[in-house]
């Protein structure tokens, strides 16, 4: 589903709810992890990603420790493109 959102009306409203609920509570879980996997690997890093991004390295010690946050972080390591915000993790 969240493959066919690719009008950016979509991915601000998703982006949006996601910074509204803390991508934390998204990185704790498993699905949760999967749809902002997703969502990460669909979107542009600016203006999409790079609020999330910068909550992920905020808490880059809780959700690397975290068996449903380790592969949020490896995903972000991986597809950041911003070298400050790469930096801080």
């Amino acid at each position: 589903m969240i493959e066919n959102l690719d009008e950016p009306e979509f991915k601000m409203m998703l982006s949006d709810l996601i910074i509204r609920d803390s991508p934390l509570s998204y990185g704790f879980n498993k699905n949760g992890t999967h749809v902002l996997i997703k969502f990460i690997e669909l979107t542009t890093e600016d203006p999409f990603l790079t609020p999330i991004y910068h909550v992920i390295a905020d808490n880059f010690s809780q959700l690397s420790c975290n068996v449903n946050g380790l592969p949020l972080v490896k995903k972000c390591l991986a597809w950041i493109r911003t070298p400050m915000i790469k930096f801080k993790m």
